[in-house]
């Protein structure tokens, strides 16, 4: 394994061979050490939100820590790059406004989607609420179960499923517990992580799509969604604002912690046919005009000859 001094050496010798470089994670900061003394170009993208600690509850002394870490090196990168990239305009504005930075250094490029992939198929709609992915604080998994038991007050038939965990995952016990506590065996349904190509048949069986996130960049989970025809309730903030119009192709909910809010617009679209169909038309139309990975590579593109 190499050394401090090693590591840097060789990524001296690296960086030498390349007019730019493009760094999507912060633990490659250290690569902006040599911004002072080798003339290349670096471009930043920013995933998940730096400012996630103004947004998101922190639950334990290591979540304070985590938070701190990605604050703090992104800020460290976004000093030293050339370019910024953002996922969504919330964070570019935040950049410019709180942290100073020029509007020519930062841009918005959203995430995409391989719409060949995710698109939706002809099954039958069995799943009636999905969620997908990590049991993480940011994900706010008590609203989704809050507003689900009380759907089924009325409807003792309806099925959630909760998609891409893992045991480790904060919220996993909590879930869990929930679960077995109420007998909800029958309606609650944990699916462990399963492949991509699997994920199109999932999205397609499911009549709406819930992310009650604190906090993200531009969830992935919900451009494929919208891509397989699945209207999306959410929150709104970050990318979700960017991409959903709301009461036009998905809803927008204020507050997280808003479960009334979440209930209501959820309970609409299960009990209603044609406003479910008007927006999984539109949704899957949007991602596929404004979210394919060729649209958003043109657009990484055009930031690179900018720096340039």
């Amino acid at each position: 394994m190499l050394g401090v001094d090693a590591y840097r050496d060789k990524l001296k010798d690296i960086v030498q061979d390349f007019d730019l470089f493009h760094t999507h994670q912060v633990n490659f900061f250290s690569i902006y050490h040599y911004k002072g003394k080798i003339r290349k170009k670096f471009v930043h993208t920013m995933h998940g939100s730096p400012f996630a600690y103004k947004y998101t509850p922190i639950k334990s002394f290591s979540a304070l820590k985590d938070y701190s870490y990605f604050y703090f090196l992104n800020k460290y990168e976004w000093r030293r790059a050339d370019l910024v990239i953002t996922t969504n305009n919330q964070d570019r504005d935040e950049l410019i406004s709180k942290e100073g930075l020029s509007s020519e250094k930062v841009i918005t490029v959203p995430t995409g989607v391989d719409t060949k992939l995710f698109k939706e198929k002809k099954v039958k709609k069995d799943i009636d609420l999905l969620y997908v992915g990590r049991l993480a604080v940011k994900k706010n998994l008590p609203t989704i179960l809050k507003v689900f038991e009380k759907l089924l007050k009325t409807n003792n038939n309806l099925k959630l499923w909760i998609v891409g965990f893992k045991e480790v995952d904060y919220y996993y016990p909590f879930v869990r517990d929930f679960i077995r506590e109420r007998s909800l065996s029958n309606s609650i349904f944990l699916v462990k992580e399963v492949p991509q190509e699997k994920l199109p048949e999932i999205y397609s069986r499911t009549k709406v799509f819930i992310l009650p996130s604190f906090e993200e960049g531009l969830p992935k989970v919900m451009l494929e969604a919208m891509a397989c025809g699945v209207p999306v309730v959410t929150t709104n903030r970050f990318g979700m604002k960017d991409v959903i119009e709301d009461g036009k192709d998905g809803f927008l909910v204020d507050i997280p912690v808003d479960v009334d809010g979440f209930y209501n617009k959820v309970n609409l679209l299960l009990k209603d046919d044609k406003l479910r169909n008007n927006f999984s038309k539109r949704g899957k139309l949007k991602v596929k005009k404004c979210f394919n990975w060729g649209r958003i590579a043109k657009q990484v593109y055009l930031g690179y000859k900018g720096v340039m």
